[in-house]
């Protein structure tokens, strides 16, 4: 089975993603949450996503002390994913198993965007409903020791913090797709981006 990196972006970033690619940066969300590392900061497969998004959610927790600013910037961000192998294991900076940076730039022809589809056909790219989504099918954390895993408890504690969202979200109802960026580009999505 291949395993992905995962990296998120806002929306509106898309059209400057495919021109140019996923290119090394301190971009606005690294200086967000105070790092001011350059590189391309990525989850590997469902797992690391999930984790990632605990630690940045925690991050945004600290920084702003309300859950509804912490959504809205989930709401306005997109998951982009692509295959681990196309990079060198020379280009990678590795952090801990749910963050990577990456030193060079990812041409945009391999990059998809993951998505929601429910059974009507229709598409929420809402990285909030995918975060949610990914937690309730990856039946985290039962599957790792702590001793094994420090974020353990952080990730436990997003699990019990979004437990009336999780309730809320019936994952059956949704299958988490993705398709290539141009192709997503070039169709005419409606977003209905949150306020």
């Amino acid at each position: 089975m291949d395993s992905y990196f995962y990296h998120f972006t806002k929306i509106e970033n898309l059209n400057n993603i495919m021109e140019k690619g996923l290119v090394p940066m301190n971009g606005e969300n690294s200086k967000l949450v105070g790092d001011s590392r350059t590189g391309i900061c990525v989850s590997l497969d469902i797992l690391g996503a999930v984790v990632f998004s605990a630690r940045f959610w925690y991050k945004m927790m600290f920084l702003y002390h309300d859950e509804k600013i912490a959504k809205k910037h989930f709401y306005h961000t997109i998951f982009l994913k692509f295959k681990a192998d196309i990079i060198e294991q020379k280009e990678i900076d590795i952090e801990n198993f749910s963050q990577f940076f990456i030193k060079t730039s990812i041409p945009s022809e391999y990059l998809k965007v993951c998505y929601l589809i429910d059974s009507i056909g229709n598409i929420d790219t809402d990285r909030f409903k995918v975060m949610l989504y990914m937690m309730k099918t990856v039946h985290f954390p039962n599957q790792i020791n702590t001793s094994d895993f420090p974020y353990k408890a952080l990730v436990e504690k997003l699990y019990q913090d979004l437990k009336e969202d999780l309730a809320n979200f019936n994952e059956k109802d949704y299958q988490l797709l993705d398709m290539p960026l141009l192709d997503f580009l070039n169709h005419n999505f409606n977003f209905s981006i949150k306020k």
